[in-house]
Order: structure tokens, then sequence, then C-alpha cells
């Protein structure tokens, strides 16, 4: 052999060397790390110390994940397990290939750890422990990568780094819960939807561009801040003073206005005690009088609006469902018409103790408790309908046909002038309150709230789908594009068997412009390219995809927040906040806490979220039918069962919600996992 070449050899192998003695072993470094924990024994029993952590791309360690054909580690993940101590950020830094670094509720103290020669790392979940001390303004300088930071429920003091204006791709930044103070430095990076600095002694005026992009909750607890996000004007800079003959103008100014205001008030005053009377009279005449009838707390059957805060009266329903028109004294004005057998009359229902529980985009909904102590739902359509009355017979009647376990079935209609809608009333709520009701921001103390297990998401899952299939195919017969058009979890009803029931489906065709372009589908990725848009049964598979990534992660949907979390971070653009994760290597932490530490259903977890992210694809044609989709979802349910990783066994008879109805009729063959990269599967 040449000598130049053995040379050469000779230097590269040297180099090498120098490279592996350089950045050290990762076994090494894990060891190092584990020593500065307190509680280390049970950690140092599973990692064996006769075998590296990382063969070729293969986990040999538990909580750790490996690059791939690699000997590197590339995630650490080890949440929940009290470690105590402290991190040994030496130890730390020489994870050279460390992307992901989850140390969760560990009892982990002393100084925030400096992460700045993590120079690959994309996620950071450091929340729940008892760091204390300032996180260093340039330790983000060297992070390029970073995309999800938690520092939250720590003890962290000192101000916010300007040098977080800097991380390009950051997705979530999460410190509340902590003694930051200071100014809130300007975040304007566009993959930014997450972001929380609660209860901190932060002050000064939120930048506008956070305050608009962001809820109030995301700075709730700090009471030195302003801003519109806060409602807390900001105090002007000190400058010149009033001068006399300018506050004399002023205080003029505010006498003449409050005069002016009596005066309305007055006026207003007596017109009400005018019509009040009147109203009283017309009343007394037509039926007898009622007490006041209480407003329903919150629950929010139909969630299309704002729930109503003030007491109303019977009298009030009364003449609000006969305003504008004379059908009470005509011949046919108790004629409703029913589908389920009931007989009863407009009279009877007028007479009901009414509720009022959402006055929203499409419609008014009361709860009626009748004089039998039935409860009857009545959503009331007169404003938003573009229907005639020969026209909205027809189509009722279609709607009264309809019937399947996971529909909640229209019991009757009224269709003179006044457009009312009958239902049945489900005692255990919508999906909405079940999700998100009692957690996060909104918990009550002392309110125990049963968390929604996996098997009851999969059960809803599957329900959902196969409701969606059947109105598919009955409005796909008739001619109508979209079968529900207004899919999500506040229209989502649970039965008395825990089964799911969709509501208000089919309304497109009813609802006149532009209250229709409020519905969910009208947000499908495809409206935004047409001013003249029109939904399809792929904006409805769309809707499903969010729902289904809202089941998954927890997370409530910006496409269709719950009421008064318009804007609030709480809601979110949820197809664009799982793409920011699952793209990269750890989509573990997409799913809700609590169904995430359910490791058994791991796997049918991860397939449902390939079967979400086919969904909300932003090409409709792309997206799956809804009957390829159904498939997929009871396969993986089958696949679960059979494996015995859960019992999907339903109620009493031991039957599986899993077992295909076989309802539809599917010639589509299914095709293989979604790939999160090309968007194909």
């Amino acid at each position: 052999m040449d000598k130049p070449i053995l040379i050469i050899l000779l230097m590269n192998l040297v180099l090498l060397n120098l490279l592996n003695f350089s950045y050290g072993d990762d076994d090494e470094a894990l060891k190092k790390l584990l020593n500065s924990f307190q509680n280390k024994e049970e950690l140092r029993t599973q990692w064996n110390s006769t075998e590296k952590p990382c063969i070729n791309g293969d986990n040999k360690w538990p909580y750790i994940k490996c690059l791939e054909n690699s000997d590197k580690v590339r995630a650490l993940i080890l949440n929940n397990i009290n470690l105590g101590g402290t991190v040994d950020e030496e130890a730390l830094a020489e994870l050279s290939e460390l992307r992901v670094l989850s140390l969760t509720n560990c009892g982990l103290s002393g100084k925030v750890p400096d992460l700045s020669k993590l120079d690959k790392l994309k996620y950071g979940y450091l929340d729940g422990n008892n760091f204390s001390g300032p996180i260093r303004d340039n330790m983000f300088q060297s992070m390029p990568a970073l995309r999800i930071l938690r520092f939250n429920n720590n003890d962290i003091s000192g101000s916010m780094p300007s040098a977080l204006t800097g991380l390009t791709y950051l997705a979530e930044l999460s410190l509340q819960n902590n003694d930051l103070d200071g100014r809130i430095p300007e975040l304007k990076q566009d993959n930014l939807t997450v972001f929380n600095v609660s209860f901190n002694h932060l002050t000064g005026k939120i930048p506008e561009s956070m305050s608009q992009r962001f809820g109030k909750d995301s700075f709730l607890g700090n009471s030195g801040l302003c801003g519109s996000a806060v409602d807390k004007a900001c105090k002007k800079e000190s400058g010149s003073k009033l001068k006399p003959w300018l506050i004399v103008v002023i205080v003029v100014a505010d006498i003449a206005g409050l005069l002016i205001l009596s005066l309305i008030f007055v006026y207003f005053y007596r017109r009400r005690n005018m019509n009040k009377e009147k109203g009283s009279n017309a009343a007394n005449n037509g039926r007898s009088s009622s007490s006041a009838m209480k407003v329903f707390p919150n629950e929010n059957l139909w969630d299309n609006g704002v729930t109503q805060s003030s007491t109303i009266t019977e009298e009030s329903f009364y003449k609000e469902s006969t305003k504008g028109n004379n059908f009470y004294d005509s011949n046919d004005v108790n004629k409703l018409v029913f589908f389920d057998g009931s007989n009863f009359g407009l009279e009877e229902l007028l007479r009901a103790s009414a509720e009022l529980m959402t006055k929203g985009n499409f419609g008014t909904v009361y709860r009626a408790i009748m004089d039998n102590g039935s409860v009857i739902v009545v959503k009331r359509l007169r404003e938003f309908c573009k229907l005639g009355e020969k026209q909205f017979d027809d189509y009722m009647l279609f709607l009264g046909k309809l019937r399947h376990q996971n529909i909640l079935p229209l019991k009757g209609y009224f269709g003179k002038e006044e457009k009312l809608l009958l239902y049945d009333f489900m005692l255990n709520g919508t999906l909405l309150s079940l999700l998100h009701g009692n957690r996060g921001a909104n918990k009550v103390p002392g309110d125990n709230r049963k968390p929604l297990d996996w098997k009851a998401r999969l059960k809803i899952m599957v329900g959902v789908a196969r409701g969606l299939a059947y109105l598919e195919k009955e409005c796909s017969a008739r001619g109508i594009p979209i079968a529900h058009g207004h899919l999500k979890s506040s229209n989502i009803l649970i039965d008395a068997e825990n089964e799911p029931r969709l509501c208000d489906y089919a309304l497109q065709p009813l609802i006149s412009s532009p209250s229709v372009h409020k519905m969910v589908a009208y947000q499908a990725p495809e409206s935004l390219k047409t001013k003249a848009f029109t939904p399809s049964a792929k904006a409805d598979v769309w809707s499903f995809g969010v729902l289904l990534l809202e089941l998954l992660t927890g997370k409530p949907s910006a496409h269709s927040p719950p009421p008064g979390k318009a804007g609030s971070p709480e809601a979110i653009d949820l197809p664009r906040y799982v793409n920011s994760v699952v793209r990269e290597e750890w989509t573990g932490e997409v799913f809700d806490r609590e169904i995430s530490l359910a490791k058994s259903v791991e796997g049918e977890m991860l397939q449902i979220l390939q079967i979400a992210m086919w969904c909300t694809d932003a090409s409709p044609e792309k997206r799956p039918d809804i009957e390829v989709v159904l498939k997929k979802i009871e396969q993986v349910c089958e696949r679960g069962e059979e494996s015995g990783s859960i019992d999907y066994s339903d109620g009493e008879s031991g039957a599986s919600f899993c077992d295909y109805t076989g309802e539809f009729s599917f010639s589509t063959t299914l095709t293989p996992q979604y790939d999160f990269h090309t968007g194909t599967l």
C-alpha cells in the first residue's frame, strides 16, 4: 500500500477517535445525568450498564428513543417519575443528537437548566418541577430548531429572554405559574399557536399583535399588565398638565351628557311600563299567566352562540313566539307535526315551563317541561330560515324520516310563519362539556370530573362516523351536497346508553345567507380559494378529522371554540398544531394526558391520529370518503380488541361496539398508513 494512502487512513482514524472523544458516548452521558438525580436506584436497574442505549437505531434502554440507523439518543422521556435532585447540564450537553427532552413532573430543583448546547433540540418539556432563578437570556441563541418549550409550573424568576423572538419555528411557549417579571417581548412567529404567561408578575403593555392573537386566559394573574387582551387601559406617558379652561369644558360636557342620558332613561322607562301593561292584557285574554322561569345553567345543548344570562318569563316566551304574525287565532294554530307518535298542540307547548338554553347563529333554543313531565327541546329558526312554508314542510318530512342510533331524530315541527323544530332532551349533555368541562382554566375546586377514557372516546369516534356515514348516504340520495355541515363537539349529544347522537345536521338547505357561512364546513381549507364556496361531503370529512384531533389532544378547536373561548389560546388550530408536532419525531406529546398514560392502546391512538391527519388534508381530493374512514376506525377498534389491549364490550349485553353493523356496503380498497411528510398514503 502506498504511504500517502496509509497516512490518509491513519489521519481519518485519528480524526474519528477525536470526534468520538469530544462528543462522548451517550451511555456515559446518561449515567452521568442519572447520578445527579436523588431517586435513581430504580432507573439504574432499568438502564443496563452492559449494553449501549442505542444500537443501529434500536432502543435498548427504556425512556429513550434512538436516532434512525444510529447509536445516538434523539429523545429522553422521564415524565412523572419522582427523580428529585438537579440536572447535570454538562451530561445533558453530551447528548449531541437530542431532539426531545421531556422531564415533566419529576420533582427536580435547582437553577433553570442551561439547554444552549443542545443545538438540535426541538421539544423541551420541563414543566411541573421546582426549578428556580432566571432563564439565561442567551440560552436560545444557539437553538434554532426549538418548536415547543414548557417551563410552566416552576419557581422561575427574572424576565422573559429577548432571544425568544429569534426562535423562527416556535409553536408553543408555556411559562405560566412562575415568578417572572418585566415586560413581554413581542413574539411575531407565524407558527406560534400556544402561548401562556398567566400567573406571573409581568408588567407593562402587552404587544398589540399578541393581544389580537391570544386571549385573556394567556395573561391572567399579572396585575401589572395592560392592553386590550386584559381589558385594562395602559397609562399614558406623563406629559404636560391640562389647562384650566380645558378642564372646565370637560366638566361641563360631562354634566350635559349625564342630563341627556337621564332624559333618555326616563323616556324608555315610561315606554317600557306602557308596553308591559299592554302585553299583560293581551296575554291574559289568550292564556293564563304564569310565574317567571329560570334560565338553564349553561348546558349549551346546541352551543352555537352565547348563552343568555337574564331571567325570562313564560309570558315573554309566548310573546316572542307569536311576535309579528297572527297565527295564534287561526284554526290550525295547534297543528304540530310529529314523527314519533306524540300528540300535543302548540298551546300545550307554550303552557309548558320553558327555559332559554342558548341564542346562537342558527336560532334560539329552549328546554320545555311538559305537563306530563317529559322534556322537549325547541329550536326556533324563524329569522334564519330561507324556505317558504311548503318547501319547509317537504324538507321536514325528509328530516323526520331519518332514523339511526347515532343521530338525534327530529321529534316534530311547526311550520307556519314561525319555524320550530322539536327534539327529545339528552340528559348527559354534549361531548364539548364531557371533554372540556371542569378542567384546565375552567376547573372548579372540589368538583371531581370523571376523565373521558380511551374506550369512551373510541366509542364516540365509531358512533359519530357511523352517524355521519348514514347521513351522507341519505342526503346524497336526495341531492343534498353536504350531510351535516356543522359537525363539532357541541353538536354531539350523549344519550342514556352513552351513545353519541349527532344534532343540528342537514340544516344547510334551510339557513339563509350570511348565517350559513358560520357553519364549521365553511371553514374547510378549500373555502379560502373562492368566494362562491359551496361545501361538499369532503368538508364534512374535514370537520370529522378536526373532531378526531379534539378527542385525541383534549384541546378545544379554534374552528368551533366553546362559548367565550374564541381567540383564546386554549382553542387552537388543531390540524396546524398537530402537524407542527407530528411531522417531527415526537408524536406522543400530541395526546391528551387523560389518555396518554394508557400505554397498552398507544398503537391504536397513533392509528387514529393517522386517520385524522388524512381527513384534514388541505386538499379535498386527497381526503377519504366517510365510509372508508368508518371502516378504518372499526378495523382499529377490532384489532385492539383482538390484541386484548382493552375490553371493548358494551354494557351488560357483552357485545362490542367495534362490531361492524353491515349497514353500508364498502367497495373501496383500504390503503396503507398516512405519510405525514408527503401527505400521501
